[in-house]
């Protein structure tokens, strides 16, 4: 299975004086995926200051400007677990809190659970308003491509003109991993909230089997 690979993109510049050297730079494309999982998404390429999402990669929906100064978010947390679940307004995990992700060999699969969280308070705003929050969790690899790339989104319908809620967002995430080393698992809301952290990916073979 393919990976999304990069999409083709033209830039023009008009009526711009441009003073010294511009920074460029082409996104890698996606590699491909193993045992029927996706593969990565392609890296981001970058034109000076202006960034073109790589292929396959989710973008964020905009978020109303009428609530900026009323709402403030913040990506509480964020883990990895073999199983993750929310019932009744609580989250369970299970095997959570994963510092890294060994495979036989690259490339390999990546499974996993995970389970952010969003805090979300407001003040003085109109009882009923609906509060838009939308997560995009990625794995970024070292070569700035990303193992998995998936959003979840939530409306908050706040009942009075001051308060606060914690969001919960699971994702089950698969994907091909290619690279070894640090990993990132970068999380972005819509409201400009974001976290970051490191999964170490490290080859493991399995041990040899005994001979009869």
């Amino acid at each position: 299975m393919e990976g999304p690979g990069g999409d083709h993109h033209t830039f023009a510049v008009t009526g711009l004086e441009v003073l010294g050297e511009v920074p460029i730079e082409i996104g890698r494309g996606g590699r491909f995926g193993v045992d029927g999982l996706p593969g990565e998404a392609a890296g981001h390429s970058r034109f000076g200051a202006v960034v073109v999402p790589g292929g396959g990669r989710k973008k964020h929906s905009p978020f109303p400007e009428a609530l900026n100064d009323i709402v403030t978010t913040s990506v509480s947390s964020a883990l990895f677990a073999n199983y993750a679940e929310i019932n009744n307004g609580l989250s369970h995990l299970i095997g959570a809190g994963w510092t890294s992700y060994d495979v036989v060999e690259l490339p390999g699969p990546f499974r996993s659970a995970l389970l952010v969280w969003v805090d979300v308070s407001w003040a003085g705003i109109e009882p009923e308003t609906e509060i838009p929050i939308e997560v995009i969790a990625e794995l970024i690899t070292p070569s700035k491509t990303a193992t998995f790339s998936e959003t979840a989104t939530m409306i908050i319908t706040p009942t009075e003109r001051d308060g606060f809620h914690r969001a919960a967002f699971p994702f089950p995430v698969a994907g091909t991993l290619h690279d070894a080393g640090l990993h990132v698992l970068d999380v972005s809301c819509n409201t400009g909230a974001r976290l970051g952290q490191y999964l170490n990916v490290g080859i493991k073979p399995s041990p040899e089997q005994p001979t009869s």
